[in-house]
């Protein structure tokens, strides 16, 4: 993941990147063969920080929850003061004593609904801790899993400087509960300038906008769950209550996805959305599968 000034992207599987404005995931084949994840994202924009609920049309901003359309305008919406937030917060990170670690309440809100944490918000946390500890935004980062976590317990998470350069940072989390080890992060983190920029990637023209999809369904129940935090709607694909395909798919699906108590995009945030690239897969399959 690389973030720039209002601007969150993710690298896509062949190193491009695509800027749009919107939130956008997409899955693709290169060559008709193997989908290729693209993550779009638009950050931070000053205008959220108003206490009118500006209607957003296609552009994903924040919008008010006690609406479904998208586009929705209310006057008595206040951002600030009806709960969006970092993804400091979003995680509920809490410190300690030790200023290299940090505490992760596992609590249901952060877990899939099979009861154990969500990938995406064990990463996103680590993310977090290590923008904390290093103080330095995230250039990219990845994760290995080994256990799960499961409600309700406190996941420990102690970050690494690996080494720490005039402009880079090189660290690592290592996430325990209990002292079992749950995950591994390593990344690296900091900025420097860069006069160089260009965009080699186009926004896919065949993908009708959020208001004209339909809700992504789950065969599960999400509620107090993750997946009840998000609100997803299915522009290309199968839903699950669909039956199976005859064979494969042609391996592209997008997903329109906003996170509404987030206050802006960050890495930590960006983990969570990373952890739906692979329902490119059974999209791709034709047939439902599991994630991993």
């Amino acid at each position: 993941m690389r973030q720039g000034p209002g601007l969150a992207e993710c690298r896509s599987g062949g190193g491009q990147t695509l800027e749009a404005d919107g939130l956008l995931l997409v899955t693709q084949p290169p060559g008709g063969r193997v989908a290729t994840p693209v993550l779009v994202v638009l950050g931070n924009q000053p205008e959220l920080l108003s206490k009118r609920c500006r209607t957003h049309d296609l552009s994903m901003r924040m919008g008010c929850d006690s609406h479904s359309a998208w586009g929705s305008v209310c006057d008595e919406w206040d951002p600030l003061a009806s709960g969006p937030m970092d993804a400091k917060t979003f995680y509920d990170l809490q410190p300690t004593a030790d200023p290299a670690r940090w505490q992760l309440p596992v609590v249901p809100t952060l877990c899939t609904t099979g009861g154990f944490l969500f990938g995406g918000c064990g990463l996103g946390a680590c993310i977090a801790a290590m923008e904390l500890v290093t103080d330095r935004p995230l250039v990219w980062a990845t994760g290995q899993f080994l256990s799960f976590a499961n409600p309700p317990s406190v996941m420990d998470i102690e970050v690494t400087v690996a080494a720490d350069g005039r402009s880079i940072t090189q660290a690592r989390a290592v996430a325990r509960v209990g002292g079992r080890e749950i995950l591994t992060a390593n990344a690296a983190l900091g900025a420097r300038s860069f006069p160089h920029q260009g965009q080699w990637a186009t926004m896919p023209d065949d993908v009708p906008g959020p208001d004209d999809c339909a809700p992504r369904e789950s065969p599960f129940p999400v509620e107090g769950t993750i997946m009840e935090r998000l609100d997803q709607r299915l522009a290309i694909g199968r839903h699950f209550a669909e039956e199976p395909q005859d064979g494969p798919g042609d391996g592209r699906s997008a997903v329109w996805t906003r996170m509404p108590e987030l206050l802006e995009m960050s890495a930590g945030s960006l983990a969570i959305l990373g952890d739906y690239v692979p329902m490119g897969i059974w999209q791709a399959l034709g047939k439902p599968t599991m994630s991993n």
